[in-house]
């Protein structure tokens, strides 16, 4: 399991603890949202490229969503999208990207400018305070 959302050979890398699997959280917070044992929630699709590892990793997915009654539909989309997002279709999907540059920027700034909340948002960020940058996203997410 990965312990941070940058590489290990990157400086200014900052090692966390990641969010633990726990399946009674994940309960909770979906009675929380209105959800309890997953009723009421639709089945959500779940677009990516059919790829082997793509395809390995989505089922993992579908099955730890599954553990909490979260109904999941695996669709495999059109590999000629760059993106396999589906307008009408897609209720999240799986990609996967690498930096043009082995650099802490090149992993940090899209992720930043990809996340809504206000607490990562406001966050100064310079090399020193990419620890408290993972600490926030991790903490919020």
């Amino acid at each position: 399991m990965a312990d941070s959302i940058t590489p290990p050979s990157l400086s200014g890398r900052h090692n966390t603890t990641p969010p633990s699997y726990n399946t009674e959280k994940a309960k909770t917070l979906l009675a929380e949202a209105g959800y309890p044992g997953g009723k009421g929630l639709p089945e959500l699709n779940f677009t990516y490229h059919d790829r082997t590892f793509q395809k390995r990793l989505v089922e993992s997915i579908r099955d730890d969503l599954a553990a909490v009654n979260i109904k999941v539909k695996l669709v495999h989309a059109d590999e000629k999208l760059a993106i396999p997002y589906v307008e009408g279709v897609s209720d999240f999907y799986r990609t996967s990207w690498v930096p043009d540059y082995l650099d802490i920027d090149a992993f940090i700034q899209p992720i930043l400018y990809s996340i809504t909340s206000p607490r990562v948002k406001n966050l100064q960020i310079s090399l020193n305070g990419y620890p408290m940058f993972e600490n926030v996203m991790l903490e919020d997410s």
